[in-house]
């Protein structure tokens, strides 16, 4: 507890603990009890009082044990930055509250991770102004075990998910995801997001993925004036397209199952939707799971452009290559714009089973 704080390489662990970093100009708190303990309590704080909290430098904030460990954060502005990290390795919470802003850079995560030693991993809750996700850094819940992953919870004005990075293993991208881990029965955690505005460029992904008998979680993102993918990585000209992992990376949402559990339901609600130069909406699942609903709800849509190689357009795709039913796309809108792009279903083993439904009151453009 102080004024501004800033931990350079530094490293803070709590086993079956807490831990709790609170900025302000205040020269006082209050308390007040919890399970174990007690804990600060800032509502009596104005905000005006608080301020900024800085982890740099391959900084570490770390709870780990069976149940109830916390990461609570409230500030002015909170940046995390040169692959620092806020991560738990047990269940309770990781809980972020920043007034004005949250910036995740130079990949650094938050990261919950459910095993077989905890009771369900950390919910992580994040709530600010502006969130600001970039250069390969990474907001994820994973289970790896029986446990089932924590959810992704976000609360802000405005968030703009931008860039992924070549890496010696391939592309990595700034995402938000959710995911079981091969050999994991635990299912995904569900993302929810709600925003005046989200925005993804650059390879930037939100995502919820299944590689296990556990299922992927759904993604809700309500966004009051639009949401808006845009692009692929961009690939230097000294590299080559067929040493990285993917070569397009498109921004994208999608919920992907492999193995033996269901993918995901996508629900995206907004004014103003828009994927262009290869952005894409995702829904798969290539073992014996099932695909699950994806649900458009928003006045205006627009799908146009390709990926910087000219090959990947933007689009929705529902693929199925198990033997279960493909999923269905449902779209709600007043004005729906389809250029040079795809609306497709690609099935290789599944059945036939699998449905579109467009419900336009004003205008369809598909060129």
């Amino acid at each position: 507890m102080g004024g501004d704080i800033n931990i350079s390489g530094g490293t803070i662990n709590a086993t079956n603990g807490r831990i709790e970093l609170g900025s302000l100009n205040s020269d006082s708190v209050n308390f007040q009890k919890a399970e174990k303990g007690f804990t600060f309590d800032f509502d009596d704080v104005a905000d005006v009082n608080l301020k900024n909290i800085v982890l740099d430098n391959l900084s570490a904030l770390n709870v780990s044990g069976n149940r109830n460990g916390f990461i609570k954060i409230r500030s002015s502005a909170l940046n995390i930055l040169g692959e620092s990290t806020i991560s738990s390795n047990s269940s309770g919470e990781i809980a972020l509250e920043s007034t004005n802003s949250i910036v995740l850079d130079d990949q650094s995560k938050i990261v919950s991770e459910a095993s077989n030693s905890s009771e369900k991993g950390a919910s992580i809750f994040i709530e600010t102004k502006k969130l600001s996700i970039s250069n390969a850094a990474q907001i994820a819940s994973i289970t790896d075990g029986k446990s089932n992953a924590g959810n992704i919870v976000i609360k802000g004005i405005s968030i703009n998910l931008q860039d992924a990075i070549i890496t010696p293993e391939g592309v990595e991208s700034s995402s938000i995801l959710t995911r079981t881990i091969e050999g994991s029965s635990g299912n995904a955690g569900n993302i929810n997001i709600n925003t005046e505005e989200l925005k993804a460029s650059g390879g930037a992904k939100i995502t919820s993925d299944s590689f296990s008998s556990g299922n992927a979680g759904n993604i809700s993102i309500s966004a009051t004036k639009f949401i808006e993918f845009s692009g692929s990585l961009s690939l230097p000209s000294n590299v080559n397209i067929s040493e990285v992992a993917s070569s397009n990376s498109p921004a994208l949402i999608s919920s992907v199952a492999v193995n033996k559990g269901n993918s995901g339901r996508i629900k995206l609600s907004t004014n103003n939707l828009s994927f262009t130069n290869g952005a894409s909406i995702f829904s798969a699942n290539f073992g014996s799971g099932i695909s699950a609903l994806v649900e458009i709800n928003s006045n205006k849509i627009n799908f146009s452009g390709t990926a910087s190689d000219g090959k990947v357009p933007s689009g929705i795709f529902v693929s199925t290559g198990g033997l279960m039913d493909g999923g269905s796309v449902f779209v709600n809108t007043q004005q729906i714009s389809i250029k040079t792009t795809n609306l497709r279903r690609d099935s290789r083993q599944g059945k036939s089973f699998w449905a579109w439904m467009i419900s336009s009151i004003f205008s369809v453009e598909v060129i």
